[in-house]
């Protein structure tokens, strides 16, 4: 069984967030000011989407929302959860392709 067909057999993962609580979270952090676009309300949705059911609380759901506006490699290289995600099998492989 690939993994494509594990993911249709698999019900999908609760998600409480909405593509309003993401923009709610956009502007409390100052990363989105004014009206919102089309495109900026089709992103928000598909954050919702990608990053709710992950996001066990609003904390959790800035957190994550966070690694995507304010990026610093050094705070990141001090996370345990870094050093777990880089020692998992073809990860090196993963950063060859990126680098």
């Amino acid at each position: 069984m690939d993994q494509q067909e594990r993911t249709a057999e698999s019900p999908p993962e609760p998600n409480p967030w909405t593509a309003a609580d993401i923009e709610s979270v956009l502007r409390e952090q100052s990363w989105l000011s004014g009206e919102a676009s089309p495109a900026h309300s089709t992103w928000c949705e598909r954050a919702a989407l990608l990053l709710g059911p992950r996001a066990i609380d609003r904390a959790a759901l800035t957190g994550l929302l966070k690694l995507v506006f304010h990026y610093d490699a050094v705070e990141l290289v001090r996370q345990v959860e870094s050093h777990i995600a880089l020692s998992r099998y073809a990860a090196r492989d993963v950063l060859r392709e990126t680098g």
